[in-house]
């Protein structure tokens, strides 16, 4: 998948250069080659993106990132010092390379351009795939059992599962919990592996919190990994694939050892202390990050304009 320019070279005498956003003037806008009528643009500007999976704007793409600008201005206040040594020739290249980044041209990722397109697909076509994992359905079936865990050993009292469904100008989502000045979101563990390894938030929770936090005009998100017990119908699932594996041989000596791993990987948690089973990341509101991730979904919206059934990015 080609990453998508916003471009001001093509039909530069059909559309005036007055620049709305990266490749948006005032009657059209250039994708890579398409123009986008500026009607398109606009009617896209009501597009807002779930709080659970905006973060995948950021993944990928050419943006310059705060440690490249902070290299680029050390190398370039070393550069106007005129008391300073010289830059060596890879310095120079550097300071050239980070320049051309920070100036060029904005171009989403492949991850950013398919979670475009799928939002689109679902928004016009209502064509929606289900992502379904035994890992996903594990944190639905448990999502009850998930959060009497954190109310007993979180402070702050009992926690009810939150219903309410917010949104913004870019952003929508219904959080988990809402208690006090913290939005919290709880995560079931798969394993205990996945549990312990889990050592720092995933970016996309990272975004989801920032989001939610955003969208309840609160300052503080609070992220827990609970290990609970598999619901037994996932446990049984995973034994029927390792059975169908064997050829249906339920008397083959490794089938059997691996369903008695099953049963111990995934029916451990409650021999384990509740208090250590579960794990919390706390983070407060970063409006800088909130702002990027705004002017992610701006540009966003130009590309959602430019698809078609016809055309792949």
């Amino acid at each position: 998948m080609n990453s998508t320019p916003f471009s001001l070279e093509t039909n530069r005498e059909k559309f005036p250069r007055v620049l709305l956003l990266p490749g948006v003037h005032a009657l059209g806008c250039v994708v890579g080659d398409l123009v986008v009528p500026i009607e398109e643009v606009r009617m896209s500007e009501t597009v807002k993106f779930r709080a659970s999976s905006v973060g995948n704007l950021l993944v990928g793409g050419n943006a310059i990132t705060e440690k490249q600008l902070a290299k680029l201005d050390e190398l370039q206040a070393r550069k106007d010092n005129p008391d300073a040594k010289p830059l060596t020739a890879n310095m120079q290249a550097e300071l050239d390379e980070l320049i051309a980044k920070r100036d060029g041209e904005f171009e989403f990722g492949a991850t950013a351009m398919s979670y475009i397109r799928e939002c689109w697909m679902r928004n016009k076509y209502g064509y929606d795939e289900p992502l379904v994992s035994n890992e996903i359905l594990k944190g639905l079936m448990c999502e009850d059992e998930v959060i009497g865990v954190i109310s007993r050993q979180i402070h702050g009292g009992f926690r009810v599962k939150n219903d309410d469904w917010f949104e913004d100008d870019f952003f929508t989502g219904t959080p988990d919990i809402l208690i006090g000045e913290f939005v919290e979101d709880a995560k079931a563990s798969w394993t205990l592996r996945t549990f312990i390894e889990t050592r720092r938030p995933d970016p996309l929770y990272y975004a989801q919190g920032q989001v939610y936090m955003a969208l309840t005009k609160r300052k503080r998100f609070r992220l827990a990994h609970v290990l609970v017990d598999t619901p037994n119908e996932l446990i049984d699932e995973e034994k029927k694939r390792l059975y169908f594996r064997f050829n249906c041989d339920e008397e083959n000596l490794i089938y059997r050892e691996l369903v008695k791993k099953l049963d111990m990987m995934h029916r451990i948690a409650h021999k384990i202390p509740e208090k250590d089973r579960v794990k919390l990341f706390e983070f407060e509101i970063n409006h800088k990050y909130l702002d990027d991730l705004r002017l992610r979904v701006k540009q966003a919206r130009v590309v959602y304009a430019a698809m078609s059934l016809g055309v792949d990015f």
